[in-house]
Parts: C-alpha cells; sequence; structure tokens
C-alpha cells in the first residue's frame, strides 16, 4: 500500500507525536521512513548538523532523531536534511514530497495562539490542501479546538446558490 512514508519534523513538542505515528506504520507495513528537516539560509548543513555562521552554534540533527524516535532495525529510516532555496516551508516541502514520489505524509500540528489563529491558514493546512499524495494529520495531545458561534451556523456552497437565486 504505502511504500514511502515522509514525515517533515522540526523537532518541536507538536511533531513528536506525529514522528512516532509516523514510525509505528512505517513498521506495521514495511515502509520507509523519510524524515526531513527543512533548514532556511544562512544555516549551512554538514552531514546531519546544523550551523548557524552568524552564531557558531550547532545542531546535530540526527542525535536528535535518534532521542526521539526507538531505534527498530525492521524500519527502514533515512534523515534528510533540505536547506531552502525556495520562499517558503510549504513550497520546499512540497517540491521534496514529489522529488521523493512520497505516497504518505504525516504531519504534526497544534493550535496556534492568538491572532496568528485567525489571521490564516498553517503550514500544516496549506499542505494539506495542496500535497499530491495521501496526508495523515497527528494532532498534538494537547491541540484543542475552540468552538465559536460560527462553526454552529455552517452553510453549505448550495445554501448559498439557492439563497442567491431566490
Amino acid at each position: 500500500m504505502f511504500s514511502t512514508i515522509v514525515h517533515p519534523t522540526d523537532f518541536s513538542e507538536a511533531s513528536i507525536p506525529a514522528l512516532q505515528t509516523a514510525h509505528e506504520l512505517a513498521e506495521k507495513l514495511g515502509a520507509k521512513l523519510l524524515v526531513c528537516f527543512i533548514a532556511y539560509p544562512p544555516l549551512v548543513a554538514l552531514g546531519t548538523t546544523l550551523t548557524d555562521p552568524k552564531t557558531n552554534e550547532s545542531r546535530d540533527i540526527e542525535a536528535e532523531l535518534e532521542s526521539h524516535q526507538p531505534s527498530n532495525a525492521s524500519v527502514q529510516r533515512e534523515l534528510r536534511i533540505i536547506v531552502a532555496e525556495q520562499s517558503t516551508k510549504v513550497k520546499t516541502l512540497l517540491s521534496f514530497l514529489e522529488e521523493m514520489d512520497c505516497e504518505l505524509l504525516v504531519l504534526g500540528m497544534h493550535k496556534r495562539p492568538g491572532v496568528a489563529g485567525w489571521l490564516g491558514s498553517s503550514i500544516t493546512e496549506e499542505v494539506v490542501r495542496r500535497a499530491k499524495c495521501a496526508v495523515m494529520v497527528v494532532k498534538h495531545h494537547e491541540y484543542e479546538y475552540q468552538f465559536d458561534e460560527s462553526d454552529d451556523t455552517e452553510s453549505t456552497d448550495a445554501d448559498q446558490l439557492s439563497s442567491e437565486k431566490t
């Protein structure tokens, strides 16, 4: 069914449940798990280490992956660090998915606080809309959607069309 599963991660608290889910799916399906981390200039990737030349701070992405995921010999796992050349994380990720011929994408989701939550869509929402492969969204355990009154008065396109004709 799915031979290649991709999970983009930033190792944030919200992405860890999705990483674990992607690993479990890869194990059960006998699929390859491709974990990707998108870095933006001026970060420089050398192997699995990212370095910020301005601060000289480094991150060992492979070590972060190992610390959040059980090592299981039955799961073929590969880590890719992508230094983005395109303008957005969404475009970079979508290009990577096509290049890797991804069949299933496993994304993490968390609630964005304050104004950011209602100003526009999140990266996860944009990728879900635009990805050509199957997408699974894993919510962080603290994700809690707050309903407002407009959620109760949902109208469909057909409702709007019929009211416009009358």
